[in-house]
């Protein structure tokens, strides 16, 4: 992700909005942001400081990983 921010391709400060269908397991830092969607920076931060899984999903599918 930082290296996409780094690039240009990407900014920290970009809102991603998702929905009840997104969510996973063990979300505990999503769960509670669905109507106002979260920025990349706060995906990050909950997807390393919490495990959020919801959180690492929706990053992956940012960046173009796995689906």
């Amino acid at each position: 992700v930082l290296s996409r921010v780094d690039a240009g391709q990407e900014q920290l400060g970009r809102r991603i909005h998702y929905s009840q269908n997104d969510l996973v397991e063990y979300s505990p830092v999503t769960e509670k942001h669905l109507t106002d969607g979260m920025t990349v920076r706060e995906l990050c931060s909950a997807a390393i400081t919490m495990s959020d899984n919801t959180a690492a999903n929706l990053l992956l599918t940012t960046i173009g990983g796995p689906k």
